[in-house]
């Protein structure tokens, strides 16, 4: 009973976080500059999910970096495969950055999406765990069309 309500009271405290990230914003910009874009995923062993989104400017730019909210239950490891979807034209190249940590494990990763994945591997995974990861593009050769869009794949094993 008592992780019953543990891992009940983790699910709301990463639901209020979710609700109050989509609010953050200064007054003098308009409101579709300032929103935050964000998951939120909850694994627990023997699941997997997959989101995808997009990013519509630079780093720096207003939509130029995704956040993904990280919430673990039961013990295990955890996969994460970021790649880019988009098609690339002829001559063009971006390079994407995933920063942040999972549990205690600091995370920072980048590669060409021209062919590059992202893999992110945490083994060891306590009760519960949290975490928060930021995707962003850190370099585009000239010819790049935003928004581009981007897939996520986390899986948990035990």
């Amino acid at each position: 009973m008592k992780n019953i309500v543990k891992t009940t009271g983790i699910f709301m405290v990463a639901a209020a976080v979710m609700a109050l990230s989509g609010t953050a914003g200064f007054a003098q910009v308009a409101p579709q500059e300032t929103a935050v874009k964000a998951d939120l995923i909850m694994l627990t062993p023997n699941h997997a999910r997959t989101i995808n989104f997009s990013l519509d400017s630079g780093v720096g730019g207003a939509g130029s970096l995704h956040t993904l909210f990280l919430l673990t239950t039961g013990e295990g490891n955890l996969q994460i495969y970021i790649a880019n979807t988009t098609m690339l034209k002829k001559g063009t190249e971006l390079i994407f950055f995933t920063a942040g940590f999972i549990g205690t494990t600091p995370v920072f990763q980048y590669a060409y999406a021209s062919g590059g994945t992202l893999s992110i591997q945490v083994s060891g995974l306590s009760n519960v765990s949290v975490g928060i990861l930021f995707t962003g593009v850190l370099y585009k050769t000239s010819g790049i069309d935003y928004p581009v869009t981007m897939s996520a794949i986390a899986n948990m094993t035990p």
